[in-house]
């Protein structure tokens, strides 16, 4: 959140990009009830605290065999002017952005920042 301040005024619209991914053994629609209300809940928490400062802010859940490909087609619709990538720890507690970023990374077609939140 402190990212996106950084980098935006009071009139950017930012959106937020929650992926959940769907083993290849199942129909990319299938309806993951837990991992949606999930997503829902976090999603939720975020775009309540970020629209004090950003009315403009909205989120979307995605349903994708690959987040990193899902995060870039959402950077072509959209066409942003920044991409913010969130990076976690892993629950080993060792830092490592992991294949998504890398590929995200990679192959991105507008600026981007890695961030990684020191509460998480």
């Amino acid at each position: 959140m402190q990212c996106a301040d950084t980098f935006s005024n009071p009139k950017t619209t930012i959106i937020l990009i929650h992926v959940i991914i769907i083993e290849r053994s199942s129909p990319l629609d299938i309806d993951n009830e837990n991992s949606y209300n999930k997503a829902e809940k976090t999603l939720k928490s975020l775009e309540n605290k970020i629209r004090k400062m950003h009315p403009s802010t909205f989120g979307e859940i995605i349903q994708a065999r690959h987040a990193g490909a899902a995060i870039l087609e959402m950077v072509k619709i959209n066409k942003p002017r920044l991409l913010i990538l969130g990076a976690n720890k892993k629950e080993n507690e060792n830092f490592d952005i992991g294949e998504n970023a890398q590929f995200v990374l990679k192959n991105n077609i507008c600026p981007t920042i890695l961030y990684k939140d020191p509460n998480f």
